[in-house]
């Protein structure tokens, strides 16, 4: 399955269940998260609630996303090769980190110190999966023929790459 496919059942998925939305980088289910955490009201100083680290690390791939696609929007609109940007985020997000989580390298890893004990694995194939998704929902919504390639492309290389590190897990 495509990267554009399984946006697309997501899509339709959502219609029933509106938390689905926070994988797309656009909606307001991620944007009143962001808004949430940065809140410094009243009832977050009387109660700080710091967000959790799953919480924060979808937050952290999604600002990379959207850090990457306005990156390439520029390097499109400057009329340089975009490819060549999303080939390299591509190489950096797919490529095994030596037991670090593969992260472009032009923008901040999160810190993972402060993650529950779990599988390297199944950690960075899920990463791999959500930036794909994230891209694929680019690809969909710009017009620009050539960035939708790329982001899709770049969507179904995550896609494949996270499918094939979470069968090496099994």
């Amino acid at each position: 399955m495509s990267a554009s496919q399984t946006a697309r059942i997501l899509e339709l998925i959502a219609h029933l269940d509106p938390r689905v939305w926070v994988l797309h980088p656009h909606q307001p289910v991620l944007a009143a998260q962001v808004v949430r955490s940065a809140d410094s009201g009243p009832e977050t100083r009387l109660n700080p609630q710091p967000l959790p680290p799953r919480d924060l690390l979808r937050l952290a791939i999604h600002s990379t996303v959207n850090s990457v696609a306005v990156t390439a929007i520029a390097v499109q609109a400057a009329g340089h090769n975009v490819q060549e940007v999303l080939q390299e985020v591509g190489d950096d997000w797919c490529t095994p980190a030596d037991g670090r989580l593969p992260w472009p390298r032009h923008w901040p890893a999160p810190p993972l110190s402060r993650f529950d004990p779990i599988d390297h694995d199944t950690l960075v194939a899920a990463v791999q999966a959500q930036a794909a998704l994230a891209f694929q929902s680019y690809a969909n919504g710009v017009a620009d023929k050539q960035l939708s390639t790329g982001f899709a492309a770049l969507a179904d290389r995550l896609l494949k790459s996270a499918a094939d590190e979470n069968a090496s897990d099994r």
